[in-house]
């Protein structure tokens, strides 16, 4: 038993027989309003790329050899708010920041959130665990955004980068 333990260790959110485990990356961005006066964000843009996604399309679920209405699991892995322009700019105009995802007949639900700290221009979020796979078999689902902070000195582009893993049983 000893030396099975390490083993099932390692396999722990492996895909089970008939299963197979793959990324899907998808990104956003938003334009933040330069104001020198720097007051509070009075509106928190949302991320264009993130309203109405539809994984059927994916190439990953082909080469995979599965499809959407397939998926037993689904978590994000990964999610990064980087400053696209002006390159290098800090984060810092952000306070706070929440995701969460949405879609018809489903709950809205946290996905992920942080508090930025200053100097940054690049911050991986905090995730929650949640199960997405109701929402990765909608007909499609929506990714928005919440937070508080100051408007930048200067037009900004911020991206989001998003990671998803899905478990999903081949055909």
């Amino acid at each position: 038993m000893r030396k099975l333990l390490p083993a099932l260790l390692l396999c722990a959110g492996c895909p089970g027989l008939g299963q197979v485990g793959f990324d899907i990356d998808t990104n956003g961005s938003s334009q933040f309003q330069g104001n020198p006066a720097a007051g509070f964000l009075t509106v928190f843009p949302g991320f264009g790329g993130f309203g109405n996604l539809d994984f059927s399309q994916k190439a990953e679920f082909q080469n995979n050899n599965t499809r959407k209405d397939h998926v037993a699991e689904a978590r994000l892995s990964k999610l990064t708010l980087k400053v696209v322009s002006p390159l290098g700019d800090p984060l810092s105009f952000i306070s706070t920041v929440e995701f969460d995802v949405g879609a018809t007949g489903l709950p809205t639900v946290k996905i992920a959130e942080a508090t930025i700290p200053a100097g940054v221009s690049a911050f991986d979020l905090t995730l929650d665990n949640q199960d997405l796979a109701a929402y990765v078999k909608a007909d499609s689902f929506s990714i928005t955004t919440k937070g508080t902070g100051h408007s930048p000195v200067h037009d900004t582009t911020v991206e989001a980068d998003l990671t998803m893993h899905i478990v999903a049983n081949v055909l």
